[in-house]
């Protein structure tokens, strides 16, 4: 069977971890309960085990879901930095440098008058 894990998947699952709590994920990725629970299960069902303990309306890390968390996180890292790379080199990347000085070093060696 072929897998079809996607990062909306990876994003929701460690949101889950990070917050504690399915609604607290909703809110921080700005979806709703349902579509976050929706792209949870789909994880589950793709590597065919619980990543979530459920107990009413608690969830807690299964063993399986603490043996991949870190290696999620890190993929979620990486895919920020390879956006990051894409945009720096099709140029679309924005950054600021700000260079300061201070008039008084060139006041003291004559540079310029007071």
């Amino acid at each position: 069977m072929a897998m079809s894990i996607n990062l909306s998947q990876i994003e929701a699952f460690c949101a889950v971890v990070n917050s504690g709590s399915v609604s607290e994920a909703a809110r921080m990725l700005n979806c709703n309960r349902t579509k976050l629970s929706m792209a949870i299960k789909a994880l589950e069902k793709d590597l065919d085990t619980e990543l979530f303990v459920r107990t009413g309306n608690n969830v807690t890390l299964s063993e399986t879901g603490k043996a991949i968390f870190k290696d999620c996180d890190n993929l979620l890292v990486t895919a920020a930095r390879i956006r990051q790379t894409c945009a720096q080199v099709s140029g679309d990347f924005a950054t600021e440098l700000r260079i300061a000085h201070d008039d008084s070093y060139l006041i003291r060696f004559g540079r310029i008058s007071p």
